[in-house]
């Protein structure tokens, strides 16, 4: 499938936000006090990060997100979101592997936080060459 990325803008942040809260409840059961304190995480998060977001277009149309950037001589992964019927075609593999091939060219790790329900991705990361380095009771924390 034929995909492209953009920077996102200052104008997409409803749109991020959307995602990053799709991302997080499919791995969580959570109280109505649990959703609210990761709503203000989310926020604060993509304020602090929205230059760091990249759009993913099929046909134009956005169809998911990631944020990407460089903390700790890392490359730092996170909220990798692709709509459902877009997944499964690779695009995923084919953002995290050139994010790897960028990491390589700078000399520097990646890492990213998955949730431990989320089997079919962390198969993915284990296969592209990730290792879990911490753990937390919901999520590892992955470097390669």
């Amino acid at each position: 499938m034929i995909y492209k990325v953009k920077k996102a803008k200052q104008s997409d942040k409803e749109k991020l936000y959307a995602y990053k809260v799709l991302s997080i409840l499919d791995f969580n059961d959570m109280t109505k006090e649990e959703k609210q304190k990761v709503s203000n995480y989310i926020q604060k998060s993509i304020d602090n990060h929205v230059n760091a977001y990249k759009l993913i277009l099929v046909d134009n149309n956005v169809i998911g997100c990631y944020c990407s950037y460089i903390k700790d001589d890392c490359i730092f992964l996170d909220e990798i979101y692709i709509e459902k019927e877009y997944r499964n075609f690779g695009i995923g593999t084919d953002l995290i592997t050139k994010e790897i091939e960028n990491a390589k060219a700078k000399k520097v790790s990646v890492e990213l936080w998955v949730y431990k329900d989320n089997e079919k991705a962390i198969n993915l990361y284990q296969k592209l060459g990730f290792n879990i380095k911490e753990e937390t009771k919901n999520r590892y924390l992955m470097k390669l």
